[in-house]
């Protein structure tokens, strides 16, 4: 059986980049993010997907 299941994760980035776009593209194209198999599930692929960026201010 295979299955669609999406995972979130939250990073902290530091960048000399000021450009929300440059950053989602080289983070998309580039980033690797590994996810392990378990005894019974196998990742078969996998890809980053940026749903949300965010910029604080202090």
């Amino acid at each position: 059986m295979q299955e669609i299941m999406y995972l979130t994760i939250q990073a902290r980035l530091k960048t000399e980049l000021t450009n929300r776009e440059q950053i989602i593209k080289e983070v998309e194209k580039e980033a690797v993010v590994i996810v392990s198999d378990t005894k019974h599930v196998q990742f078969i692929e996998t890809k980053i997907i940026i749903s949300n960026i965010q910029n604080p201010k202090k």
